[in-house]
């Protein structure tokens, strides 16, 4: 007779806690599924471009990103309507609402609360010393985030560990099973008469019955490979969302600018985007961000530096060109340049330099405020870190670079 598992609610909340729709398709509801899951897609690259596309807006991608918290609520509330029709969750323990009304509560709910929490779950199931484990363990990781960014891609794995582990010794408890029904059907022999019962007389068909047991090794199996499935899906969902922090500052990082060398295009203070693409290569015009060892020393002059800084400026020549600087304007392979950035005529010449390959001419839009290549020569290419595409901080300052 085959049997299965009465689905339960909780485990839909905990599919739906993946990402919006998921515990749905669990539920019976392919539909609603869909629409879930594709509003919470929707939103998320909205979200992603909001924050970090060329023209996006950082007022959008707040509003977004507070759309898709409440998408993602309500759609784990959703879920657990799905299959609601079972017994009431109530915040008891397993022992003691069993010994009062022998019905234990869902497994899955612990299990949601470990998602939420490594460690959670386990106290809340009474399973005190792995519970305070596993939360020692997630207070010391998520510390360890804060200062190695790249930790992120643990918590995915911790979180799956904690929420099988928990699943498999609740599935051997005996309140647990016995709140644990399986459905099992139990078909009469074709071609055999039926009993008659106090209702009327028995017919020749064939009935099917559905039937309520408990039988221990089939439910602590189901239970066990529930689990598994969900802390798989939980390892690849949350290690691809905490991934995606290193990812992303692996393609693009944020910048501050500290000094007014690139007044008036950037200012103190403004918040820029920088593309860090392998594949980047560096065009005139384009707005960098680099490595360098050069500094002002104490006698004004310029000096080499123990530990390399970050700068910003404007690119204005390649391996191959001819740079120059007279009468207010930059020259460059012989053409006057026409900058309309710049605040002011540069009050400084610069006697004509040929670009080797690999060499960069930088300069600061300020020019006359500037310590860039006028002042410590060409900058090798392999120093650049990337280009700045987009002033994201402060709100009103919110604009492309081009």
């Amino acid at each position: 007779m085959p049997s299965s598992l009465q689905p339960s609610p909780w485990y839909a909340v905990n599919l739906s806690l993946l990402f919006p729709g998921v515990g749905h398709f669990y539920g019976g509801q392919p539909l609603r599924g869909m629409l879930w899951f594709g509003l919470g897609v929707a939103l998320l690259l909205l979200t992603v471009w909001a924050f970090l596309g060329a023209h996006g807006n950082i007022q959008l991608g707040a509003g977004c990103l507070g759309m898709g918290l409440v998408l993602w609520v309500f759609s784990v509330i959703d879920a657990y309507g799905c299959l609601s029709q079972g017994p009431k969750q109530v915040f008891r323990s397993f022992a003691s609402q069993a010994s009062q009304d022998g019905t234990a509560k869902d497994v899955w709910f612990s299990v949601f609360l470990s998602q939420l929490l490594p460690g959670l779950g386990h106290l809340y199931a009474n399973r005190l010393v792995a519970g305070a484990i596993f939360l020692v363990i997630s207070l010391l990781w998520f510390t360890a985030v804060t200062l190695f960014s790249p930790a992120l891609l643990g918590v995915g794995a911790l979180l799956a560990i904690a929420c099988a582990q928990l699943a498999w010794q609740l599935s051997v408890q005996p309140e647990v099973l016995k709140a644990s029904p399986v459905q099992v059907g139990a078909r009469a022999p074709v071609g055999r008469a039926m009993e008659p019962s106090p209702i009327g007389e028995a017919t020749g068909l064939q009935m099917v019955m559905p039937v309520q047991v408990s039988p221990a090794p089939a439910a602590a199996k189901m239970i066990v490979r529930q689990g598994l499935v969900l802390a798989v899906l939980i390892l690849l969902s949350r290690s691809l969302m905490f991934g995606s922090v290193p990812l992303v500052e692996h393609w693009i990082e944020p910048f501050a600018v500290p000094s007014e060398s690139m007044v008036p295009t950037l200012q103190v203070g403004d918040r820029i985007l920088v593309s860090k693409s392998s594949g980047y290569r560096p065009e005139r015009g384009d707005i960098v961000v680099f490595r360098s060892h050069h500094a002002i020393g104490e006698d004004g002059t310029v000096a080499e530096s123990k530990e390399s800084q970050f700068f910003v400026k404007r690119l204005v020549a390649m391996g191959g060109d001819q740079v120059q600087i007279a009468q207010g304007q930059l020259i460059l392979n012989g053409q006057p340049l026409q900058e309309a950035y710049l605040p002011e005529p540069i009050a400084y010449d610069l006697a004509p330099q040929q670009l080797l390959p690999g060499q960069l001419f930088v300069l600061g839009d300020n020019r006359n405020f500037s310590f860039d290549s006028h002042v410590w020569g060409t900058l090798p290419a392999a120093d650049v870190v990337g280009k700045a595409y987009r002033i994201s901080w402060p709100p009103e300052r919110n604009q492309p670079l081009s």
